[in-house]
């Protein structure tokens, strides 16, 4: 184990003093003493307002990209996190077999590529909440999924294309400013923002907000479902579609990679998919949660053969059937036919892949 030297033992005990851990972290990173800087940040709220980071490509390629840390003065603690541990160490492997994944990809569909955000103490997520405008209470941090895969996608792969589909107003604000902020690559141009949200129905929907609730414990977000949560501050109606209908209409010629983020209602998004799964077999990244319709997953996964997969630190780890865990919730279903990929994948990554 690396023993800790003794400014860094310094920054810890005075990042704990409470009014002063913030600007004492603020004072080390303009001093450019990032790493103190950044071990002052695990205990307050500083984060730089541009956070530069690293994208590891498969070939050995090291690219660098941006996010807002802070925007129209909230936090975003996604970013936070990044700039504490880097991107590779930000939900564990799932980044860098995400980004492997899209070797020689033309088209990815990223769903729910912004809505979801969290309260936060040090690295622990105390609660997910949806905040409703910038004059939300400061009295915690906030993380916003603000389009962060979308943007590493496009970032990684010059000609890939990225449609991110997301229909909460108040997200898409982050992801547009944070695909402004790389001058030298004008990624706006790859990724198509569709504001509308996906299912297995054409129409429109209730998009629920929950009500913040600063002091639970309690796990909450934006859903189409009026049940994932007990209370909502308010509904929008967003309009709503499904993937077969957008791919059929946009006359896509494959589709490679689908992310899904949508807060239980992933089997509804690959229920309007069934043609995309059938012709292109895409390789299908998505958020596992206990309160998901795990039945109906794994009726989809057994109907059209593809295999699940836990994406655990340490390994990738195939399962019999769609199942979900409360400690790895990312999770992927792979076509059988393409299962190799994420053997070399693993491989590459150092991983174990357990079957």
């Amino acid at each position: 184990m690396q023993s800790i030297t003794f400014p860094e033992r310094l920054v810890k005990k005075l990042s704990r003093i409470p009014f002063f851990s913030m600007t004492f972290s603020r004072v080390l990173y303009h001093l450019r003493l990032h790493s103190l800087s950044k071990i002052g940040s695990k205990y307050s709220k500083f984060v730089p307002k541009i956070v530069d980071f690293d994208i590891l490509l498969m070939n050995g390629k090291i690219l660098t990209g941006k996010l807002y840390g802070i925007h129209e003065s909230n936090v975003d603690n996604i970013t936070k996190t990044i700039w504490i541990n880097g991107l590779k160490n930000y939900e564990k492997p799932m980044p860098q077999v995400f980004l492997y994944s899209l070797e020689q990809a033309q088209q990815l569909i990223d769903v729910g590529a912004i809505a979801v955000f969290s309260r936060m103490r040090g690295n622990k997520i105390l609660e997910r909440l949806t905040v409703q405008d910038s004059n939300t209470p400061h009295s915690c941090d906030y993380r916003y999924n603000s389009g962060l895969y979308s943007i590493i996608a496009a970032l990684g792969f010059p000609d890939l294309i990225v449609h991110a589909f997301e229909p909460f107003p108040t997200a898409l604000k982050w992801f547009e400013a944070n695909m402004e902020l790389d001058a030298n690559r004008p990624i706006k141009q790859q990724i198509k923002v569709i504001k509308k949200a996906i299912g297995n129905t054409l129409g429109t929907a209730q998009l629920y907000i929950p009500i913040p609730r600063f002091g639970a414990i309690l796990e909450t977000s934006a859903s189409l479902s009026s049940e994932f949560r007990d209370q909502h501050s308010e509904s929008l109606t967003v309009d709503l579609i499904t993937l077969d209908q957008y791919v059929a209409e946009a006359q896509l010629q494959s589709v490679d990679v689908i992310k899904i983020d949508v807060e239980s209602q992933e089997y509804k998004v690959l229920d309007g998919s069934r043609n995309i799964l059938k012709i292109f077999r895409p390789i299908i990244f998505l958020e596992v949660l206990e309160e998901a319709d795990i039945t109906s997953l794994e009726s989809i996964r057994s109907e059209f053969n593809y295999i699940s997969l836990w994406m655990g630190e340490e390994a990738i780890i195939q399962k019999d059937k769609v199942s979900s865990h409360p400690d790895i919730q990312n999770q992927v279903l792979c076509p059988a036919e393409k299962i190799q990929k994420f053997h070399d994948i693993a491989i590459t990554l150092n991983l174990d892949f357990i079957n």
